[in-house]
């Protein structure tokens, strides 16, 4: 039996998971959890318990014919303690734990027998990245450290040459022609066949294509208005009326002083900025002028000061804001044929780390400031827009019209299809790939929202998670033809590829 402690969306796709295939499995779950009414309409089984309190939690027989414990909360460091608990009281357990620090995994891995530390970001980030990309992709997952697809394509290519060669020469395995599955390695391919394959993501992307944006062709920029330093500012009433009074001071003054005390122009300028700069030099001064001279000197020196203040005060504040703007990504960028990535989470900066390994221009939308992954990001030199994605203007910042797709990956459903549906109305041909907690809702989504691929990395995760509790090697699992098959790879000659029965 598989015991499952603490729950999660995850948790409950391991549940469903071990449920579809019959293998019993109990799950404990905190007091007032919101996954109890996913359990209970799904069937599983499950006992609230007080997870805080791991002794309680575990005495008794509450390991009592278990034979492997999997921890798939969110709460990582629980998952983490709560498996180390377990396995002290029965070594013999197998434990899987759900973390992302691959670094602590391989330690754990490397020094405690029968454990197994798997992050579902790691094994869901290929899948968005591949269905982002690829003209005609089936699913993609993680196998044997790499990135590894199933798509379809036809055999124009492959015409006169039988399924061997092809599996030979171009690196791939073929798992159907037309409605054959697993044909023979002496078929003969003719050149209309429609093949589903399965290989790295790097030759995926020579075999089928990328998608490209609507607007991949246009090469000519759109016509730039001429500069005018009057648009700099354009609707600051403040900034416009302290430079109208600075011009007026200086030329008023400057014709005063000039047709009154006789200074030649360039002298009458430069004396009413030595004033209105309060740095006066000495060398024309108005001791010996009349009384109006030096009301006048003495309205120019206040006046003069006080509004060249507000003028480098507004000045100051204009470029700090340009540099905040810039420093969050608050302009538009001139990317192209681009991917839009919305979310910089667990499983967004994964997929982000996909998308560069391929060659992959990218913009990055993360509302969150204080964001952990955000440094590396702007070390890397992504462009980064730091606000909503579901604002139209933060859209339109990172050239969607110009973008052949967009992943919306942050963790809300409602917020990820919004994105969606802005993007589309801005560019009506782009490619949308949505992060979807339930599978169900996902596929929803895909037929009523014109959504292409709505994703679950809880339903792209939970099989891996499930046979490596049942001690079974599992990379991947997809389906074709309405049957479910799992994926294990250790190099291409040993592509083990098995129907879910």
């Amino acid at each position: 039996m598989v015991c499952i402690v603490g729950i999660s969306n995850v948790g409950v796709g391991i549940a469903e998971f071990l449920q579809s295939i019959n293998e019993p499995c109990k799950v404990f779950l905190q007091e007032n959890s919101v996954y109890v009414n996913a359990l209970e309409a799904k069937g599983i089984n499950y006992m609230a318990a007080d997870l805080d309190n791991l002794h309680l939690l575990f005495n008794g027989d509450t390991l009592e014919g278990v034979t492997a414990a999997i921890f798939p909360s969110e709460d990582e460091p629980f998952n983490l303690r709560a498996a180390m608990y377990a396995y002290e009281l029965k070594r013999e357990l197998k434990v899987v734990v759900r973390l992302f620090n691959l670094n602590m995994a391989k330690k754990l891995e490397s020094s405690i027998p029968n454990f197994t530390v798997l992050s579902v970001s790691l094994l869901s980030a290929a899948a968005f990245a591949a269905f982002a990309l690829l003209k005609s992709p089936v699913s993609a997952f993680m196998a044997d450290s790499e990135a590894t697809v199933i798509y379809n394509i036809n055999a124009v290519e492959f015409g006169g040459m039988n399924v061997a060669e092809v599996e030979e020469i171009y690196d791939i395995r073929i798992i159907s022609i037309n409605d054959q599955m697993f044909p023979p390695p002496t078929l003969t391919l003719n050149s209309i066949d429609q093949l589903i394959v399965i290989s790295s993501i790097e030759i995926s992307i020579k075999l089928s294509g990328i998608c490209r944006g609507a607007k991949e062709q246009a090469t000519a920029a759109k016509e730039k208005r001429p500069f005018h330093f009057r648009n700099l500012f354009k609707g600051d009433t403040i900034l416009t009326t302290t430079v109208a009074a600075l011009v007026l001071i200086l030329t008023g003054s400057s014709l005063y002083f000039h047709y009154h005390d006789g200074l030649s122009p360039i002298n009458a300028i430069y004396f009413t900025i030595t004033m209105i700069t309060t740095v006066g030099f000495g060398d024309i001064s108005l001791k010996d002028s009349s009384t109006v001279s030096k009301v006048i000197g003495m309205f120019v020196m206040l006046s003069g000061v006080t509004v060249t203040a507000v003028f480098f005060a507004i000045l100051t504040g204009y470029i700090l804001k340009k540099r905040i703007d810039l420093l969050m990504g608050h302009k538009r960028f001139n990317a192209k044929d681009h991917v839009v990535l919305c979310g910089i989470g667990d499983v967004g900066i994964r997929v982000l780390d996909h998308l560069i390994s391929l060659g992959q221009q990218v913009v990055v939308i993360e509302k969150n400031p204080e964001n952990k992954h955000i440094p590396l990001v702007q070390d890397s030199g992504i462009p980064l827009i730091i606000s909503e994605a579901v604002s139209t203007q933060t859209l339109i910042n990172a050239n969607i019209e110009y973008a052949k797709s967009i992943v919306a990956c942050t963790n809300e459903d409602m917020k990820n299809l919004e994105i969606a549906l802005n993007a589309r109305s801005l560019n009506s041909n782009i490619r949308a790939v949505l992060r979807i907690y339930d599978v169900g809702f996902a596929r929803i989504l895909e037929r009523h929202f014109d959504i292409h691929y709505a994703l679950s990395p809880a339903f792209l995760a939970a099989p891996v998670f499930a046979f490596k509790a049942l001690g079974m090697d599992l990379d991947g699992v997809f389906s074709v033809k309405g049957q479910t098959y799992k994926v294990v790879k250790e190099g291409w000659e040993k592509l083990c590829i098995k129907k879910l029965a």
